[in-house]
């Protein structure tokens, strides 16, 4: 498999993992996209009156969010060693 293509796949990653951010901070802000798939649980959901809850706004900040971020630096140092190498 040629460098190039890594390089391809990686910035695909990239563009999702930006694009998984931008989700975020847009149910930070107003809500939206609460019931996304990315910030459903893994087990069972919080549940209040019968009616699945949103995710937690401090999971989102302190959780989700620098998860995603430090994905996205891992990504990054990935491509910068690949164009190293070829």
């Amino acid at each position: 498999m040629s460098n190039q293509y890594k390089i391809k796949e990686i910035e695909r990653r990239l563009e999702k993992l930006q694009n998984y951010l931008l989700i975020a901070k847009g149910y930070l802000n107003d809500g939206s996209n609460a019931e996304w798939h990315g910030f459903r649980a893994f087990y069972s959901p919080r549940e209040k009156n019968g009616k699945i809850e949103p995710p937690n706004k401090d999971w989102i900040t302190n959780v989700f969010i620098p998860s995603k971020l430090k994905q996205i630096a891992k990504s990054e140092d990935q491509i910068e060693s690949l164009e190293r190498a070829s």
